[in-house]
């Protein structure tokens, strides 16, 4: 008679796991947004140190990681000042947040509908 072995579980990853690896440091940002410009970030461009970054460090290529970060990340400052409790409170105002959430989900539906074909 075999004894079985029970098999210990492993979480699945979600859709931005590893971003932290793959995503521009602060100094990084700013070189990124004088060679490739507003393509790799997702957060108003008003601001010299931009926010929201979408691509690959050191390079122009936009990755499917770095667009879910910026949405589930925007999604958690995006919600209405009643929300919050405690010390923390948002840096940006909620439409910053919302539009950021807005273009994010944009463009991963155009490229999850690109896998599909």
């Amino acid at each position: 008679m075999s004894t079985r072995r029970k098999k210990s579980k492993t979480r699945k990853l979600v859709p931005w796991a590893g971003w932290g690896k793959k995503k521009p440091s602060s100094r990084q940002r700013t070189v990124m947004y004088k060679n490739c410009g507003k393509k790799c970030f997702l957060g108003p461009t008003r601001r010299p140190h931009p926010s929201f970054p979408i691509c690959i460090k050191k390079t122009c290529r936009v990755n499917t990681k770095g667009v879910y970060a910026a949405y589930i990340r925007a999604r958690q400052w995006g919600k209405k000042p009643s929300q919050y409790k405690g010390k923390s409170r948002p840096t940006m105002r909620r439409s910053t947040y919302t539009s950021v959430a807005r273009k994010a989900k944009r463009i991963l539906k155009r490229t999850n509908s690109k896998k599909k074909r």
